[in-house]
């Protein structure tokens, strides 16, 4: 901008040093008369065009100062819109690292959950294929969680409704409660030795009372924060066939 304003300086100052050079020679031409007059009125009239000159410099030097003025502040107004942008970029670049986090955690999470449910069948599938009547229901677990992995196994686990004997840890870290104490073994002996129709009937409405105080006891064991929502009680195979 600074070049610009020296180039038009010195256009103009070059076209007032002509005029001026060219003074002395119109001066010369001076003669009396409609001539004389005439002279005088070229010389004003590139009086006037020097003074329109001088304008118009002076013009051109407030428009340059004007536009520098201007370019200055869209300079400042560029920064200002880069520094924006590197603010946004920042953020998106923590946004992206949270939601891959957000994504891993929720893949973990989707592991475990999966892996609980194939744990809980294995040990349905345990209980269930047991065909040793008549033993301790505490002989019948401890010989199948000798089938489990160690770190499975967990043996007199306190929690705040009383301490049960076995418990099973899920890849969660959290404990399946396992009640080894059959009911109503007793009745079960009873209506295995009845012929009487009627005494039958009262035996297994007995049998059907205590299975369910066996659940209500079990239901102490859950803890929601360090149990699974439900328990296990083991009950004779009998049970099944009412």
């Amino acid at each position: 901008m600074e070049t610009s304003t020296l180039f038009a300086s010195t256009v103009i100052a070059v076209a007032v040093g002509v005029l001026v050079g060219a003074l002395p020679f119109i001066l010369l031409r001076v003669r009396s008369g409609s001539a004389a007059n005439n002279e005088s009125r070229d010389i004003e009239r590139l009086v006037e065009r020097i003074g329109a000159l001088e304008r118009c410099q002076d013009a051109a030097g407030t428009s340059i100062q004007g536009l520098a003025v201007s370019l200055a502040g869209t300079g400042a107004r560029t920064e200002t819109l880069v520094e924006s942008a590197n603010a946004i970029r920042d953020q998106l670049a923590e946004a992206s690292k949270g939601l891959t986090e957000l994504r891993s955690s929720a893949a973990a999470r989707q592991d475990v959950e999966l892996e609980t449910p194939k744990s809980i069948r294995r040990v349905e599938a345990i209980i269930a294929g047991t065909n040793t009547r008549g033993a301790a229901g505490e002989k019948i677990i401890e010989a199948m969680f000798s089938r489990l992995p160690a770190d499975w196994q967990v043996y007199d686990f306190r929690v705040a409704g009383g301490v049960v004997e076995f418990g099973l840890r899920l890849p969660n870290n959290l404990v399946l409660p396992i009640d080894h104490k059959w009911p109503a073994v007793d009745l079960l002996d009873g209506l295995a030795a009845s012929d009487d129709p009627n005494e039958q009937a009262r035996l297994k409405r007995q049998v059907q009372s205590a299975v369910r105080s066996k659940v209500i006891e079990v239901r102490k064991y859950i803890d929601p924060e360090r149990t699974y929502g439900f328990g296990i009680a083991a009950v004779p195979d009998a049970v099944y066939e009412l």
